[in-house]
């Protein structure tokens, strides 16, 4: 009987893996945009995308930072500290399901 189960749980994911749910919402400049300006008092002023398109930072217009990035079928955004950019093209947000986000991106005002 568990086998049976076991091997139904299986068949539903494979189902789901093919009908497309694995994937992650396209995150655009106007989406991460829009998404950060769902925190409170922060009021967008520039975005800075990723170059694989699946993280950005945005800067506010008083010079806040909030990081945009998928999580399951939606996006959040997370609101940095003053002075904290990333270091060595990663992000430790310390949260469970986002502990340490690659971002591989420059940080703004940066020059490569």
């Amino acid at each position: 009987m568990l086998l049976l189960s076991a091997l139904g749980v299986l068949l539903l994911t494979g189902m789901a893996w093919l009908l497309g749910f694995r994937a992650s919402p396209p995150l655009t400049a106007a989406r991460a945009a829009e998404e950060a300006g769902r925190i409170p008092g922060f009021r967008p002023a520039g975005v800075h995308l990723s170059a694989d398109g699946r993280s950005a930072l945005v800067e506010a217009e008083d010079g806040a930072l909030a990081v945009v990035l998928p999580l399951g079928d939606r996006l959040v955004s997370r609101p940095l500290p003053r002075g904290a950019l990333p270091q060595g093209g990663t992000l430790d947000l310390g949260e469970p399901f986002l502990r340490r986000v690659p971002l591989p991106i420059r940080a703004p005002g940066s020059r490569q």
